[in-house]
């Protein structure tokens, strides 16, 4: 059997080393290259921690041609048994395209459960970095053992002043944006009243000039000679991921971390990875564009004709709207109906009585939901209605009802919202069985019962926090693929269903539109009296400054 594999197109060469436990990416006409170790998971057995190379050294596992997972990909698969577990790795090439994709799958053939933590799908470094390391050769943010002096290299033409790196952003509201190399990114400075809101729990935001840490991909991108490195996952379907790229100098390394949340895997029970993917292009920003096709056939992205143009109600009344306003709206509306291209009339926070109990009315609407969906209809416009299906606050009925559907943090304590509605609120376990219940209750009676055929889902963070589970069988990412999953089974494909306040990765394939950004504003900076001029450089909160960067 030879010792060395390679899939390879005319833009794009891998090499797999099993005897070493190192896979090679390069790029020929751009002098791009990355060595990374093969990709290592960290577990818990018996509440001790463990790490497992998923190809051991020397190890005497099968390496295969396999059946391509995607259409025109020439496919390797690894297979061996060691140390009690049932190991594949997977590797798969476009003809066409300078992309690789990898993922892995564990069994477990113990005895006994264990707790996988995360597993780091790629850890690459120039000689540079390694040599500011010390003489360890360990590099502080990398597993014990996975960077060292020994056999890694990256290689990315460019000089720090000009290269860019590209950060999305964990979800909608999240800094999303270019940073030049030598930027520090923009961070907020609210601490535990926002941290849990923009940033994902599993990783607190790296404080460094140069480091720079992104949720599902990052690019980078040499502005002079246009080459540019995209690497990140597929979809967010098993676990959330992120990605770290460091440049210091002439110092760079990446790594790519997948975060398994504690996930129990029983005897025999199996988990199966998420795609990672690595392009290596060379036409500038419009690598972006290639890597988010993509993820968008991968995830069967729902792609809309045209975007739908109508009236929300809050930006002129907040949580003040009432049915009389409503009302009061449609006849202005219906008044230039021709002349506008609006066909959307969307309700917004206030109609309930309280942030959780959405199918309590509040007094503001005597005549109830259905009947104000039938003004909104009969004027000839799409009937919208706004809900945060995975929060609630303290005082609302469902939380005093049901404390068991909250998520809580290892103390028992719930788990940290962020500050909502001026409280900290209260976020649901979305494994819970009675909650999933009361989660298709709600999408189900505002659809088929009032008549809303456009949902504006919000708040969607707090569906994908941190915390310990009612089933502990899944990762944070499962249960709440799991959960939107069920949102649009239950309203059907005709629906329009608008994600905001969501992990982006997790809502493609579900929702038909995606806030990208903070809410818009009527100012340039956020402006929140008394305190606009502590608040004005927050990079999250409204303001046009905000959502423009990040559109």
């Amino acid at each position: 059997m030879s010792s060395r594999f390679t899939l390879e197109n005319p833009h794009i060469v891998l090499k797999l080393d099993p005897m070493a436990s190192r896979m090679m990416f390069r790029r020929p006409d751009t002098g791009t290259r990355l060595e990374s170790s093969i990709p290592t998971l960290s577990y818990l057995e018996s509440g001790r921690p463990k790490r497992l190379t998923l190809m051991q050294v020397g190890s005497m596992g099968e390496m295969k041609p396999h059946a391509a997972p995607f259409r025109d990909h020439q496919s390797l698969r690894w297979e061996e048994t060691v140390e009690g577990f049932k190991l594949a790795l997977e590797w798969a090439i476009p003809s066409y395209a300078p992309h690789i994709l990898w993922r892995w799958s564990l069994r477990n053939m113990r005895s006994d459960p264990i707790r996988l933590q995360r597993a780091l799908m790629l850890a690459c470094a120039n000689q540079a970095f390694l040599e500011q390391t010390g003489a360890g050769g360990l590099c502080k943010g990398f597993p014990r053992g996975t960077l060292s002096r020994d056999g890694l290299d990256l290689t990315f033409p460019g000089l720090p002043a000009t290269l860019a790196v590209y950060l999305p952003g964990w979800q909608s509201w999240s800094y999303g944006g270019w940073v030049m190399a030598e930027d520090r990114v923009p961070r907020s400075r609210l601490g535990p009243l926002t941290l849990p809101i923009i940033y994902d729990q599993a990783r607190n935001p790296p404080r460094t000039q140069g480091h720079f840490r992104s949720e599902m991909f990052a690019a980078v991108l040499d502005t002079q000679t246009r080459a540019n490195l995209t690497c990140g996952f597929l979809s967010q379907r098993q676990s959330f991921g992120s990605v770290d790229v460091r440049i210091h100098g002439d110092a760079r390394a990446l790594s790519v971390t997948m975060d398994l949340d504690g996930l129990k895997l029983d005897p025999n029970a199996e988990f199966h990875s998420d795609w990672a993917c690595l392009q290596l292009g060379d036409h500038g920003v419009e690598g972006l564009e290639d890597y988010a096709a993509l993820v968008g056939s991968f995830n069967q992205a729902r792609v809309a004709e045209k975007a739908s143009v109508g009236w929300c109600s809050w930006y002129g009344y907040g949580q003040a709207i009432t049915e009389a306003e409503i009302t009061a709206n449609v006849e202005a509306a219906s008044a230039v109906f021709d002349q506008t291209p609006s066909r959307v009339i969307q309700i917004d926070d206030g109609f309930q009585t309280e942030i959780g109990d959405w199918l309590s009315i509040g007094p503001a609407f005597p005549s109830g939901m259905r009947q104000v969906a039938n003004t909104i209809k009969h004027a000839g416009y799409e009937a919208g209605i706004w809900l945060a299906p995975f929060i609630a606050l303290s005082r609302s009925r469902v939380v005093k009802n049901h404390p068991d559907w909250i998520l809580r943090s290892k103390w028992g304590m719930p788990a940290n919202t962020g500050f909502v509605w001026n409280q900290f609120g209260r976020a649901f376990d979305p494994t819970h069985p009675g909650f999933l219940e009361y989660l298709q209750q709600v999408v189900a009676t505002a659809t088929a019962d009032w008549g809303y055929a456009y949902l504006k889902l919000d708040f969607l963070y707090a569906g994908a926090l941190a915390g310990i589970r009612h089933d502990p069988g899944y990762t944070r990412a499962q249960a709440f693929y799991k959960a939107l999953r069920l949102i649009r089974e239950t309203v059907g494909g005709s629906v329009t269903l608008v994600g905001c306040g969501c992990p982006l990765g997790a809502g493609i394939g579900i929702f038909d539109r995606m806030r990208i950004g903070p809410d818009v504003a009527a100012h340039w900076k956020p402006s929140i009296p008394p305190m606009t001029r502590l608040l004005s450089k927050e990079p999250t909160l409204p303001g046009a400054v905000n959502a423009i960067r990040n559109t």
